[in-house]
């Protein structure tokens, strides 16, 4: 949609748009993060996580959840740089949060001895540093939206 008000020369409403989508990734993740919590346990044995493996899925998944708004963010904004035509940044982000998880994933297993708890810690740390970069990226005004205050 963003794509074709653009191509319509309507940036306006893509931007009002864009502020839509930043509203929705925050109700949504909230939403997500207490549902996906309060029914942990019977999300992963829908999943089909053995006893044996149940403490340490709820582990990963538990800190996993917190990270939701990382995710949704960095997921929703990179489609948002790619449909204004940049491309590059797009993966650059992907890029970012890849490589920092590669970097921080044993560095959090082995060197802190966190282990699967620290797999999931690596990986909310590196989509979380993703949206302080796709932030940074919107209101620095290099996109063709506004990262405006609510207030």
């Amino acid at each position: 949609m963003i794509s074709r008000l653009l191509g319509e020369k309507k940036a306006d409403e893509a931007n009002h748009v864009f502020g839509n989508i930043i509203s929705l990734i925050l109700i949504v993740s909230i939403a997500g993060i207490v549902l996906g919590l309060s029914l942990l346990t019977p999300i992963l044995y829908l999943f089909g996580a053995s006893e044996t493996m149940l403490p340490y899925a709820q582990d990963y998944l538990g800190i996993i959840l917190y990270g939701t708004i990382f995710f949704a963010f960095g997921f929703a904004m990179n489609n948002i740089v790619r449909s204004e035509g940049n491309a590059k940044t797009a993966m650059i982000t992907m890029l970012i949060s890849a490589g920092l998880n590669i970097i921080l994933t044993p560095i959090f297993i082995f060197s802190f001895g966190l282990g699967i708890k620290g797999s999931a810690i690596a990986t909310v740390v590196s989509q979380g540093v993703t949206a302080v970069y796709l932030v940074w990226y919107f209101a620095m005004g290099k996109a063709l939206y506004h990262l405006n205050p609510l207030i």
